[in-house]
C-alpha cells in the first residue's frame, strides 16, 4: 500500500492521510500505551507519517515520544502536527525570552537557553 504524499510548502511533505491524536488523550476512555505505540508503527509502515496533535490532547507528545524511541528507524519517517487553541502561550514566551534576552551577551539564542534546558 502506498500512501500519496502532498506538498504543502518548499521542501514540506506530508501523507496526505493524517493519523489524528484525539482518541489518544485519555478523555474518551483509557490508552493501553503499548498498543497505541504499536499502531503508531504499523500506521508509519503503511505509509501514513503525519501525526496530529494538538494542546487539548494530553499525553499524545508523549506516546509520540515513546514511539520514537521505541521504534528509531521509524521516527525518522514522520512529521508531527500540532494545533494550539490558545495562542496566548506563544505570547507568554515571547515575554519571557524578551525579558531573559535583557541579561544576555548578543548573540543566537534558541528556547532552550531562554528554558534553562540546555545545562
Amino acid at each position: 500500500m502506498s500512501i500519496e504524499r502532498v506538498t504543502i510548502a518548499p521542501g514540506l511533505e506530508v501523507s496526505r492521510i493524517w493519523k489524528g491524536g484525539w482518541h489518544l488523550a485519555g478523555g474518551h476512555g483509557d490508552v493501553a500505551e503499548e498498543n497505541a505505540i504499536d499502531d503508531m508503527a504499523a500506521f508509519v509502515e503503511a505509509g501514513i507519517t503525519t501525526l496530529d496533535t494538538a494542546d487539548i490532547y494530553t499525553g499524545v507528545e508523549a506516546l509520540i515520544g515513546a514511539f520514537r524511541r521505541r521504534y528509531p528507524e521509524l521516527a525518522e519517517r514522520i512529521e508531527i502536527n500540532h494545533v494550539a487553541t490558545d495562542r496566548m502561550v506563544f505570547a507568554q514566551g515571547a515575554v519571557r525570552a524578551a525579558a531573559w534576552l535583557q541579561s544576555q551577551p548578543a548573540g543566537w539564542y534558541g528556547m532552550r537557553e531562554v528554558l534553562g534546558l540546555d545545562g
